[in-house]
C-alpha cells in the first residue's frame, strides 16, 4: 500500500486551517478509498493565536491527523524538514494553510512517482481572481548574467499531461522522502526564506531526478499567508536579492559566473543605486559573507550540468508553444 504524509506548515494561521484544513481532509479520505495509506502532520511554528487548539479540534474528528508544536520560531525551511523526519511514508506533500485541494488532489499527484526519476510534482495554482499562475510552471532561461523565466500563461499547456519544469514551489508539492534526504533536504544557507524549494529541485536535477509540472490537477492558492505581515518589505527585497546571488553563484559554471554574470552584477549596482534602491547593494554584501558556503555547494554539488538542465526543460517547453 502506497503510504503519503501531507505536511503543513503553520504559523499563526488558526483562521486559513479553519477554512483549508477541511480540504485536506476530504482528500485524504477520498485517497484512504482508493488504497493509499495517507496522513496529515501539521508543525506549528511557535504561533501566537489559537493555531494549536484549533488543529487540536481536528484531530478529535480525525485520528491521521498528528500536530508537532516548534518550542521557537524556526521559519519554513526547516518546520517542513522536522515534519519529513517524522513522517513515516514514501511519498511527501508540503502544503502551505492558504492552498485550497479538490477531493482527488492526493490520489492524483502521486501518480507520477511510478516512475522512478520523479523527485517532485507540482500541480497546477489557480488564484481566485487572477486564474492560472505562471508560478505553476517554471522554464528558465539566462539573460544578463540573470535567471529569467518564459512566460507560458495564455498557452494550451494541457495538451501535455507532464512537463519538466526547473522546481516546484514548496507551498503545494509532492516529493520522494527518500530523495529529499539524499540530497540532504532544504540548505539552511538560504534561511529565513526565498530560493530553497528552487536549490533542491536544482540539487535533485544534478542528480538526473526529474521534477514535473502535472496539468491534470489544480489548487487553489488564497495568498492570505505571507512574509510580508511579520517582515519589512525592504527586508524582503534584501533577502530575495542575496540568495538570487547565493543560487547563481552556486550553480553558474565558472566561464559564465566571471564573463557574464559579474559584469552585470556592475552595473546593476549602477543602475539601482542611481534610483536609490540599495537592497541590490546590500543583497550582494550579505551574498558575499557566504563567499565560503557557496564555494563548498559548488565542489559538492557541480555545476557542469546546470546548462543541460535548462535546456532539457526548455525541450519540454517548445512542445507547446
Amino acid at each position: 500500500m502506497k503510504k503519503v504524509t501531507v505536511i503543513i506548515p503553520n504559523f499563526n494561521g488558526a483562521e486559513l486551517l479553519k477554512e483549508n484544513l477541511p480540504f485536506v481532509v476530504k482528500a485524504v479520505i477520498y485517497s484512504k478509498s482508493k488504497g493509499i495509506d495517507a496522513y496529515i502532520i501539521v508543525v506549528d511554528d511557535f504561533s501566537k493565536d489559537n493555531s494549536i487548539d484549533v488543529v487540536k479540534r481536528f484531530q478529535r474528528q480525525y485520528d491521521f491527523i498528528k500536530l508537532i508544536i516548534n518550542d521557537k520560531n524556526l521559519g519554513f525551511a526547516k518546520s517542513v524538514h522536522i515534519g519529513i523526519e517524522k513522517a513515516n511514508s514514501e511519498s511527501i506533500i508540503l502544503l502551505n494553510s492558504d492552498v485550497i485541494v479538490p477531493e482527488n488532489f492526493i490520489y492524483k499527484i502521486l501518480e507520477p512517482f511510478e516512475n522512478d526519476k520523479v523527485f517532485a510534482v507540482s500541480p497546477i495554482i489557480t488564484d481566485i481572481n487572477k486564474g492560472v499562475l505562471s508560478g505553476s510552471y517554471k522554464v528558465p532561461f539566462l539573460k544578463k548574467g540573470e535567471l529569467k523565466y518564459c512566460k507560458w500563461k495564455h498557452l494550451n499547456f494541457k495538451k501535455e499531461k507532464l512537463l519538466k519544469t526547473f522546481f516546484c514551489e514548496g507551498g503545494s508539492v509532492a516529493i520522494s522522502r527518500e530523495k529529499y534526504f539524499s540530497i540532504e533536504g532544504f540548505d539552511p544557507i538560504y534561511e529565513p526564506f526565498y530560493f530553497e524549494d528552487t536549490d533542491l529541485c536544482v540539487k535533485a536535477w544534478k542528480r538526473g531526478w526529474i521534477s514535473y509540472f502535472f496539468t491534470e490537477v489544480e489548487v487553489i492558492h488564497n495568498h492570505k499567508s505571507t512574509i510580508s505581515k511579520f517582515f519589512s518589505k525592504q527586508y524582503i527585497k534584501r533577502i530575495m536579492r542575496r540568495n538570487r546571488f547565493i543560487f547563481l553563484w552556486s550553480n553558474l559554471p565558472i566561464k559564465y559566473l566571471f564573463f557574464i554574470h559579474v559584469p552585470f552584477i556592475l552595473y546593476r549596482l549602477i543602475f539601482y543605486s542611481i534610483k536609490f534602491d540599495f537592497s541590490y547593494f546590500l543583497g550582494f554584501i550579505s551574498a558575499l559573507l557566504s563567499i565560503m558556503k557557496i564555494k563548498k555547494k559548488r565542489e559538492i554539488e557541480g555545476c557542469d550540468s546546470f546548462f543541460k538542465i535548462i535546456e532539457e526543460i526548455n525541450k519540454d517547453f517548445n512542445k507547446i508553444i
